[in-house]
């Protein structure tokens, strides 16, 4: 008689295991799940989807942002942060809404492909991470960087604005800037101080 020790599974459940629903294929396939069965559960009209490569989200609804930041994060590897807008918002930052692909920050050695619902940043120097909401977020001067090299010149008045009020210096915009801020940091109109 052959002793098997199999656990069953809950796969309606299993979503409960996994930050906001998120796991990676290699995960599920290490619990014990067979590539056929992802697959299946992933069909058009599923209970699951696909994401990113590699990447599911363990339930058939739209994901939500912070599933898609949590599908970011997760398939661009454990050193990567948040940044751009959706870093910005995770600050409290709500000056333009953040829409389209989320922009995660990688150090220069990570070399992952870039889907199109994904925009990634490498980086030599990684800054400290921020904790935000449950999610690992780039400190708000570099966040507003790099939403800067993707956004129309006229919307980085009202960002800087924004980021400044919510305690950022303006020595840590001008040191951590890119070419696009930068320029619109020049333009600022940074408060005079009052002559006495």
């Amino acid at each position: 008689m052959r002793n098997t020790n199999r656990t069953l599974i809950d796969l309606d459940a299993l979503a409960t295991l996994f930050h906001h629903g998120i796991a990676r294929a290699h995960d599920l396939i290490q619990l014990g799940l067979s590539t056929a069965l992802l697959h299946h559960r992933c069909r058009p009209g599923g209970p699951w989807q696909h994401l990113l490569p590699g990447i599911l989200l363990l339930t058939p609804t739209r994901p939500s942002r912070p599933q898609r930041i949590q599908a970011a994060l997760t398939y661009a590897g454990h050193q990567a942060l948040v940044t751009g807008l959706d870093a910005l918002h995770l600050h409290g930052i709500h000056t333009i809404p953040a829409t389209g692909p989320i922009h995660v920050l990688v150090p220069l050695h990570q070399q992952p492909d870039i889907p199109v619902d994904l925009r990634i940043t490498r980086t030599r120097t990684m800054p400290k991470p921020t904790l935000r909401k449950s999610f690992l977020t780039a400190p708000p001067a570099r966040a507003l960087s790099d939403a800067a090299e993707h956004l129309p010149p006229r919307t980085l008045t009202p960002l800087i604005a924004a980021t400044l009020k919510s305690g950022v210096s303006p020595t840590a915009l001008r040191t951590r800037g890119s070419p696009p801020l930068t320029a619109a940091l020049a333009t600022f109109p940074f408060p005079q101080p009052r002559r006495r």
